[in-house]
C-alpha cells in the first residue's frame, strides 16, 4: 500500500508565509541522511528523485512512497537555503507495511453510548499490539485511552470518524506519558459536554511526560472543559511536561475551554488550524513554550472570557507568528504576547477583538512586519508596560475605539511607515476623593464616575454615608488610568442623585517611561499625541501627521515634518554676550544659545 507524503494539494511557504515558486523539499530516510527516492504514482512504477520542487504557483507534486518507509523532510527555498527540517523518526514504530484495522480487535461504529467499554477494550487492545491502527468510517464512543506504546490512530476524515466521550466519563478521551512520536490524523473526537458535567480531567487529548516530536493532522476536537492547567485542564489538546518538536497541520478546536495549550513545549509549529468559539483562556495558549511557530492560524470569535486572546504566547521567548486572522475574539486580545521576548509577527489581520488586536506586554525587543488591526474594542496595537525595544513597521491600523496605536511605560519604542492615531503615555491614578459639595437624592452604595480629564478609564467613587440626601463621604472604587486629571472640583455621573462634586488625590504618572521614542514615515492623516513627562526625546522623521501634541515639549528632532510644535521655549535658551563667551559656556555640538546684546540666534559647530 502507497501513501501521498503530501495530500492532494500542498502549498509551499517561506518563513514569512509567502509563496515559495522554485522551493524544492529533499527527502531523506527519517533519522539519517540517506536519500529516499520517491515516486510520481500511486503503484510505485515511476522513480523521481528525492528531490521535489515546487512550480510557479508554489505547488508541489503528488509524489508517494510505500507505507512501511518514514522519511525526514528538508525545506528548502529557490535559493537552496534551508527553512526547515521535520523528522518523522519513531523510536518506537513496528514496522507494519499497513495500519491495523480497530474492527479486527472487535471495535464497532454505529452504536451508543452502551458500547464505549467494549470498543475502548478493542482500541486498546489494537493499539497496545500495533504501531498503527487505522478507525474505520463512522461515530463510536469510547472511555479513556491511555497509550502504552508510541502510537498513530487514523481516521477515515475529520467529518468521517467521529470518536464520542463515554457519558459521566468526565476524563480524558487520549492520554500518553513520556511516548514520543504519537500521531493522530483525520478524525473528530467530540467531548460530549452534555454528558459530561461532574469534576474531572476534562481535556481531549493530553500528552505529558516529555512527549517530543508528536504530530496532529485534520484532527477537530470540540467540548472539552475544565481548568487552564492542573487537574482538570480543558484544553482540546494539552501538551505539558517538556518536550519539543510537536506540529499542528491543518485541525480544529471548536468549543472547547481552551482549543490547545502547550505548556513548556518548545519548538511546536502550528500550520494552519482553526479555533473557534472556546470560552476561556482562548483559541491557543503557548506557556513557557519557546520557538513556537504559528502559520496561516484562524482564531475567530473565541470568547476569552479570562482576558487571554485567539493565541495568547506567555513567557515564550523567539516565538514567531506568520499570517493569519486573530478577529471577534470577544473580552481579550487576538493575538496577545505577555512576558514573550524577542517575538516576531509577520503580518495578519486583527479586527474586532474585545481589548486589543495585537498586543506585546511586559515583552522586550518584539518585531512586527505588516498587519492590519481595525475596530477593535479599545485599541489596534499595544505595546505596553516595559515592551522596550519593540520595532513596528508598515503596520495599519485604523478606526480603534481608544486610540490606534498606544505605547505604554515602553522605551526606546521604534514606528516605521504605520498608519493610525498614536498615543504614548503614563497614565496617573486616584488615590481618595472627598467631597466639595453633596448634592442630593444620593443613596449608600451609589456609584458615581468622574467626569473630565484624559483617560483609558474614568475613576469611579462609591457613596460610603450621607448627610440627609446629600453625599458625606465616599470611597475610590475604581482608580481610573488618566494622562491628565480633571479639573476640580469634579462633577460626576451617576447614583441616584444630582449636583455632588468632589476633590481628590492624584497619583501621577511616572516619568521617561517611554524615553526615546523614535517615529519614522507614516501617520498621514493621523494625530500623534507624547503625553505628559512620560515621553523625553522623541524623534520624528518624514512624519506628516493632521495633529501633533507634545505636552511636555521633548521633541528632540523632527526631519521632513509636518505640524511639529515649538520643540524649546526661548526663554530656556542660554544667552550670552557674543560668540566667544558661548564658545566658553557650552559644551557640545549643535546647542542653541542666543546673543544678549542683538536677540540673535546661534549654535555650535565645535
Amino acid at each position: 500500500m502507497a501513501k501521498n507524503i503530501f495530500g492532494l494539494v500542498h502549498t509551499m511557504l517561506d518563513d514569512s508565509g509567502a509563496l515559495e515558486p522554485g522551493g524544492t523539499i529533499e527527502v531523506y530516510d527519517a533519522g539519517t541522511t540517506t536519500q529516499r527516492t520517491v515516486y510520481s504514482d500511486r503503484a510505485l512504477t515511476t522513480t523521481a528523485g528525492y528531490q521535489i520542487t515546487a512550480d510557479a504557483a508554489g505547488r508541489l507534486p503528488e509524489r508517494w512512497l510505500a507505507d512501511s518507509v518514514i522519511v525526514k523532510l528538508v525545506y528548502k527555498d529557490s535559493s537552496g537555503a534551508t527553512l526547515a527540517t521535520r523528522d518523522f523518526f519513531n523510536d518506537d514504530a513496528s514496522n507494519e507495511a499497513d495500519p491495523i484495522n480497530a474492527e479486527a480487535y472487535g471495535f464497532k461504529v454505529g452504536g451508543g453510548n452502551s458500547d464505549a467499554t467494549a470498543n475502548t477494550t478493542a482500541l486498546q487492545a489494537a493499539l497496545d499490539a500495533n504501531y498503527w491502527v487505522q478507525l474505520p468510517e463512522g461515530t463510536a464512543y469510547i472511555n479513556k485511552i491511555t497509550h502504552t506504546r508510541s502510537n498513530r490512530l487514523s481516521g477515515a476524515g475529520q467529518s468521517a470518524t467521529i470518536l464520542y466521550r463515554a457519558n459521566s466519563l468526565n476524563d480524558y478521551a487520549l492520554y500518553a506519558s513520556a511516548k514520543n512520536d504519537m500521531i493522530y490524523e483525520d478524525f473528530t473526537l467530540n467531548m460530549n459536554r452534555a454528558n459530561n458535567t461532574g469534576s474531572g480531567s476534562h481535556g481531549g487529548i493530553r500528552l505529558e511526560g516529555g512527549c517530543s516530536r508528536w504530530r496532529l493532522s485534520r484532527v477537530k476536537v470540540t467540548g472539552a472543559q475544565g481548568l487552564f492547567s492542573g487537574s482538570p485542564v480543558g484544553g482540546g489538546f494539552t501538551s505539558v511536561g517538556g518536550g519539543s518538536n510537536g506540529q499542528f497541520d491543518n485541525c480544529w478546536f471548536d468549543d472547547c475551554y481552551d482549543g490547545y495549550v502547550l505548556i513548556a513545549h518548545t519548538d511546536a509549529r502550528d500550520v494552519g488550524s482553526r479555533f473557534t468559539a472556546n470560552t476561556r483562556n482562548g483559541g491557543l495558549v503557548a506557556s513557557a513554550s519557546d520557538r513556537f511557530e504559528s502559520h496561516g492560524v484562524y482564531a475567530v470569535g473565541n470568547s476569552t472570557t479570562y482576558g487571554g486572546a485567539g493565541l495568547q504566547i506567555i513567557d515564550s521567548a523567539d516565538c514567531k507568528t506568520y499570517g493569519g486572522t486573530f478577529n471577534s475574539n470577544t473580552l481579550g486580545h487576538g493575538l496577545q504576547h505577555n512576558g514573550a521576548d524577542r517575538c516576531e509577527v509577520h503580518g495578519g489581520t486583527f479586527n474586532s477583538n474585545g481589548i486589543s488586536g495585537l498586543d506585546f506586554f511586559d515583552s522586550i525587543d518584539g518585531k512586527v512586519f505588516g498587519g492590519y488591526a481595525s475596530s477593535n474594542t479599545v485599541r489596534g496595537i499595544e505595546i505596553d508596560s516595559a515592551s522596550n525595544g519593540c520595532v513596528v513597521t508598515g503596520m495599519q491600523c485604523v478606526s480603534n475605539t481608544d486610540v490606534d496605536i498606544s505605547i505604554f511605560r515602553s522605551a526606546d519604542v521604534q514606528l516605521n511607515g504605520c498608519e493610525g492615531n498614536v498615543r504614548a503615555w503614563d497614565s496617573g491614578s486616584v488615590s481618595t476623593a472627598t467631597v466639595s459639595a453633596g448634592g442630593t437624592g444620593y443613596t449608600v452604595g451609589d456609584v458615581l464616575t468622574l467626569v473630565g480629564g484624559t483617560k483609558a478609564t474614568a475613576a469611579t467613587l462609591t457613596v460610603a454615608t450621607l448627610s440627609g440626601s446629600a453625599v458625606a463621604t465616599v470611597t475610590v472604587s475604581n482608580v481610573g488610568n488618566y494622562w491628565t486629571f480633571p479639573t476640580e472640583p469634579a462633577s460626576v455621573t451617576g447614583g441616584t442623585g444630582s449636583g455632588a462634586t468632589f476633590t481628590f488625590v492624584g497619583l501621577a504618572e511616572a516619568s521617561s517611561t517611554c524615553a526615546r521614542l523614535q517615529i519614522i514615515g507614516g501617520h498621514r492623516s493621523d494625530s500623534l499625541n507624547f503625553v505628559t513627562d512620560a515621553c523625553t526625546e522623541v524623534r520624528l522623521t518624514n512624519v506628516k501627521a493632521t495633529t501633533i501634541t507634545d505636552d511636555s515639549s521633548e521633541i528632540v528632532s523632527a526631519l521632513g515634518c509636518d505640524n511639529v510644535p515649538t520643540i524649546f521655549a526661548l526663554a530656556d535658551v542660554a544667552t550670552y554676550a557674543d560668540q566667544a563667551a558661548a564658545a566658553t559656556g557650552i559644551t557640545g555640538v549643535g546647542r542653541l544659545f542666543r546673543f544678549d546684546t542683538t536677540g540673535a540666534l546661534g549654535i555650535t559647530l565645535t
